[in-house]
């Protein structure tokens, strides 16, 4: 009729603008998280000017750490795997460049494990992806960046799925050089290569769809952290675990950020397993 709507991005009227800029903040999230019992990793937020309080908190939480933004999306500017104070400095320095000497980060505990990003609306549906990090797998004769280029053209040509391109940036390079390769190394015929530890899609990641073998408290851990948040009418809630099928009682797991503007597309086209109609 004459009803009008207006869409930004992915938001709409239904979720309320305070619990989308409270959710949009890392560090915030985590404090909520931990008032109401949901499991987060140790973490704490620093500006560029508190340098020496950020590498005293990291030694003191134990390597290796993870560096993020406090406010970001697509996993930019999130490093993983961090062992020491000397690359903790230049990850910072790297950060500052990158974002500019205002933007605070989040340092926080990494936890080993599994991640998954769980759907969840307050009627109850939801839908879960394993997401796994951007990788190739040798050849025996091509080198990395041409595996990784390759693979791009394939996923955008025709684009039938979720998948974007392989981001190859200074991550990547660091990721590759602690284990002893670049990108002109040669991986063996059938050889999996790792290119970075987050596994975020619009980087290059890939998903698998498993809602099906999701252990119920999953779900309600989910939901209760909706209900933590007045306003949010669904989320976006990246876990990680070693086993999303087992119950998160016996089964250690944290909870790494809620995202109030979730992406869908994964859900509906994921790279592999059942297609959930999220939208």
């Amino acid at each position: 009729g004459f009803h009008t709507e207006l869409i930004l991005d992915r938001d709409t009227r239904i979720v309320s603008y305070a619990a989308s800029v409270i959710t949009s903040d890392k560090s915030l999230t985590k404090v909520l998280l931990e008032r109401n019992g949901v499991s987060t990793p140790k973490g704490a937020h620093f500006f560029s000017d508190q340098r020496d309080l950020a590498l005293q908190f990291a030694e003191a939480l134990g390597w290796p750490v993870v560096l993020k933004p406090v406010a970001g999306s697509h996993g930019r500017g999130c490093t993983m795997g961090v062992m020491d104070t000397e690359a903790l400095e230049q990850v910072i320095d790297e950060f500052i460049a990158e974002f500019g000497s205002d933007r605070p980060f989040l340092i926080e505990d990494e936890i080993s494990g599994e991640e998954y990003r769980v759907f969840i609306t307050e009627r109850g549906k939801f839908a879960v992806l394993h997401r796994m990090p951007a990788s190739v797998i040798g050849n025996g004769t091509s080198k990395i960046r041409e595996l990784a280029e390759r693979e791009s053209a394939r996923r955008m040509n025709p684009r039938i799925n979720c998948l974007c391109p392989i981001s190859i940036d200074r991550t990547v390079e660091r990721y590759l050089g602690a284990q002893g390769l670049n990108l002109n190394s040669v991986p063996a015929n059938g050889a999996r290569v790792a290119l970075r530890t987050t596994s975020n899609l619009a980087q290059g990641g890939t998903c698998e769809d498993v809602t099906e073998i999701t252990h119920p408290q999953f779900v309600s851990i989910a939901a209760a952290i909706l209900k933590t948040f007045p306003g949010l009418a669904y989320a976006g809630i990246d876990i990680i675990t070693n086993n999303i099928s087992e119950n998160p009682s016996k089964e250690r797991y944290a909870v790494l950020e809620v995202n109030s503007n979730p992406g869908i597309h994964m859900h509906m086209r994921p790279a592999l397993g059942k297609s959930q109609n999220v939208a």
